[in-house]
């Protein structure tokens, strides 16, 4: 059967993280309620599997109406183990809660494609969403040996971005979405960053 648990050890910060032994139904935490309504609230944390291994599954975070029926779980967001590479580390996740029934809480489920597979979480926050969302889902395509074509998924109504490269935060670039990367160094290995644009600069 499946169990969540606080490790000690494989953490993202400090020494604890939440880790739990899935099973192919399903294994299902709830965080504490927070009021009445978690509609419109975010949920950062940090996740990863135990490994690139086909076993540890997907991990999905959502709400659930009643504790004691597992079937009230809504899935909002879902990560697959082949999400990650090796060596395998913490990616920072947030998920901004669309419409939940009131007295809903926050929930994650893992679902493991066998036995004593781990998945684990670390450093959970729930705040007030930003007025500027992240973008997600950030992609190269059409790469050639001076160009690549840039796209992502914008994370609320912005319709301007910006990006830097390898770091270089100090000089953004404005773009629009997708955007053609050009002037590039061939067998060069670059890093980009983006980000909205929703009027503060």
């Amino acid at each position: 059967s499946g169990s969540a648990l606080v490790n000690n050890g494989t953490a993202n910060s400090g020494s604890y993280s939440l880790k739990f032994s899935g099973v192919s139904g399903g294994n299902i935490i709830a965080l504490p309620q927070f009021g009445n309504e978690i509609s419109g609230l975010q949920l950062s944390f940090y996740t990863r599997p135990e490994s690139t291994l086909s076993s540890c599954g997907s991990f999905e975070v959502g709400y659930i109406t009643d504790l004691n029926d597992a079937s009230t779980f809504v899935s909002v967001a879902s990560y697959s183990y082949s999400e990650w590479s090796s060596p395998v580390a913490y990616d920072e996740k947030e998920v901004i809660m669309p419409s939940a029934p009131a007295g809903s809480y926050f929930a994650f489920n893992h679902n493991a494609n066998a036995t004593y597979y781990y998945w684990f979480v670390d450093d959970v926050q729930v705040n007030l969403p930003p007025s500027c969302i992240k973008p997600t889902a950030l992609a190269y395509s059409n790469v050639a040996a001076r160009t690549a074509v840039l796209s992502w998924t914008a994370g609320g109504e912005e319709t301007a971005w910006q990006i830097c490269l390898n770091d270089n935060e100090g000089n953004p670039i404005d773009v629009t979405n997708p955007y053609t990367l050009t002037g590039l160094d061939p067998e060069t290995t670059y890093t980009v960053k983006v980000r909205a644009n929703c009027g503060g600069g």
